[in-house]
């Protein structure tokens, strides 16, 4: 017989004395009556590993129970349907979050496993997603992306309202301009590299558009009307980055309510923002590409719209 038989021999006897009792000792109640029994009662090298659960619905453990100082053993949680383990926690401190968790007995532990409701979100635990942000006319987001002006698309789903100020865009001295603004009313307004500014006719107060500026293509998408802006006849990068509701910090904003934006360099999507609410409550936009939250970064401020 092994001493670790002899151990849990020597445990089972000293219950049944205690207890009065010949019966056989199910293997999950060891760990209670073992605590039962008066201090003196248990071999030397015997620890007692006991496992909870919390909540005690959402998942079960297995594993515990007794082990020989200096043996290594694996307790295990497992999630109920439609909920995910944290992790263990001891003394109200996570210890790991492997749901099979191996280590090595040296003292008695009392270790619960946690569980948690599975997250089915796109944004992190603690945003909330809302169908858009209302901008006002001193706001700005920098995405930090610099325009290529042989590879960037910028995407936009906006619904404007009766003001004059910038959409999106870049102003960089050394590489030229990129941006689309509202310059009054009834007039959408871009400027593509150095060329001069180009107005259009175009009432978009309070409608909801889809702008798709593509510079791989040249062509300049606001709804159902469709610009030709032309292609740079080399690949040329701005030293400075892309900015949503601005164009630079002595503009304006355009006043809008801003459901989505996603930049492209070539094919590959490297922004794309959602409208939300951080774990503090700011409004913003959340870029589910670098995993970021992005706030206004001027006097203004941005309106929560209804949470999706």
């Amino acid at each position: 017989m092994s001493t670790q038989q002899e151990n849990l021999t020597a445990i089972a006897d000293a219950i049944r004395e205690k207890d009065g009792t010949t019966a056989p000792i199910p293997a999950n109640e060891f760990p209670a009556r073992i605590r039962a029994i008066e201090t003196g009662g248990l071999p030397d090298d015997i620890r007692i590993i006991t496992l909870e659960t919390a909540p005690p619905e959402f998942g079960s453990v297995s594993g515990g129970g007794t082990a020989s100082v200096g043996m290594v053993i694996t307790v295990k949680a497992v999630p109920e349907g439609g909920y995910q383990f944290e992790g263990w926690k001891e003394d109200d401190k996570i210890v790991s979050t492997d749901a099979g968790y191996m280590f090595t007995v040296e003292n008695d532990r009392i270790l619960t496993a946690v569980f948690d409701e599975t997250w089915t979100g796109r944004l992190p635990r603690g945003y909330i997603e809302l169908e858009y942000i209302r901008v006002d006319s001193y706001c700005q987001v920098d995405t930090g992306v610099p325009v290529n002006f042989k590879k960037t698309r910028v995407v936009m789903d906006a619904l404007f309202a009766e003001s004059i100020g910038n959409v999106f865009g870049v102003a960089d001295s050394g590489a030229g301009y990129f941006f689309i603004s509202r310059n009054s009313l009834t007039t959408i307004s871009y400027r593509w590299l150095t060329g001069s500014l180009v107005n259009k006719n175009m009432n978009l107060t309070n409608a909801r558009v889809l702008i798709d500026w593509n510079v791989v293509t040249g062509t300049l998408k606001i709804g159902s009307s469709s610009y030709n802006t032309g292609v740079a006849s080399s690949e040329i990068v701005s030293s400075k980055s892309i900015k949503l509701l601005s164009l630079e910090k002595t503009g304006y904003s355009a006043k809008m309510d801003l459901y989505s934006c996603q930049i492209y360099e070539g094919d590959t999507i490297v922004r794309d923002f959602v409208p939300c609410t951080d774990p503090d409550g700011a409004v913003g936009l959340y870029d589910l590409v670098g995993k970021k939250f992005f706030g206004n970064e001027w006097s203004g401020r941005f309106t929560a719209g209804p949470v999706i």
